[in-house]
């Protein structure tokens, strides 16, 4: 059994070369061909464990362990979820790194990608500061608006077939009547983070951000509207209209003719 610690360990600190015999005696044959093949910085402050230290990791590398993916489920299930979420990304990040160095020949110090780390980790943990209470309050069953409110379900469909997507929306009063008029409305959606972003103050920079800043424009012409996240299953009528939407070649817009099925769920949702 070797006595290593660090990947460090694994690499000829005068030349920067694997070890090779090391690394084929430690790994199953196409772990260490993967490894031999990561090509080595020539600085030495580029080494992997510097980035471990940068984000408050611990990298060791221990005979304990068969193969890297042991290593890595042990790593794991010692860790507590904060530091699982900074382990993933790590990896994540020397991966994406490696990438760039092998493929565009762009080489990035251990400073660099560590500061990309704690930044993706600042923010994953800034996004889930802002779930708890959806999950927490979310209802699985559609409940009425209150009168003079509207309600406006709405959901989107991808058919994985013809690579196209489909939306449908369904606006329900008070008596759980389909359509009706006014100017106070509450819209619900299954899609958390569609509906987080349009709640959130400043600009959207993400890849829908156009689409979030013209629904918070329209939002406006509203005396009072409001945005929720709910169970799917308190959804399922948005979510009947997308799916009947894709096979119409136009926008179609139901009044009285509405799909069967969705006619069914309207009252299974609100029985009066």
């Amino acid at each position: 059994d070797e006595n290593l610690f660090l990947v460090a360990d694994l690499i000829e600190a005068n030349n920067r070369i694997w070890k090779t015999e090391l690394i084929t005696r430690l790994f199953p044959p196409e772990i260490a061909t993967a490894i031999c093949c990561i090509p080595l910085s020539e600085y030495v402050d580029d080494d992997v464990p510097e980035v471990w230290r940068q984000v408050n990791l611990e990298w060791t590398l221990s005979g304990n362990h068969e193969d890297y993916w042991s290593w890595f489920t042990h790593l794991m299930r010692s860790s507590d979820t904060h530091a699982c979420f900074t382990i993933a990304i790590t990896i994540w990040g020397l991966w994406y790194a490696r990438n760039r160095h092998v493929m565009e020949g762009k080489q990035q110090h251990a400073l660099e990608i560590s500061a990309k780390v704690i930044s993706l980790v600042r923010e994953l943990k800034e996004f889930r500061t802002k779930l708890p209470e959806a999950r927490i309050t979310m209802k699985q069953s559609w409940t009425p608006p209150t009168d003079p409110m509207l309600k406006l379900n709405f959901d989107t469909a991808f058919h994985a077939q013809s690579r196209q997507s489909s939306s449908g929306f369904v606006i329900r009063n008070a008596q759980g009547q389909v359509l009706g008029s006014g100017m106070n409305l509450v819209v619900e959606g299954d899609s958390r983070s569609t509906i987080v972003r349009i709640t959130e103050m400043g600009r959207d920079r993400s890849a829908i951000g156009v689409y979030v800043e013209e629904i918070k424009q329209r939002a406006r012409m509203f005396d009072k509207i409001v945005f929720r996240s709910v169970d799917r299953n308190a959804n399922r009528v948005a979510h009947i209209l997308a799916k009947a939407r894709s096979t119409f070649n136009e926008d179609r817009f139901w009044v009285e003719d509405v799909p069967d099925m969705a006619v069914l769920v309207v009252k299974a949702d609100c029985p009066i």
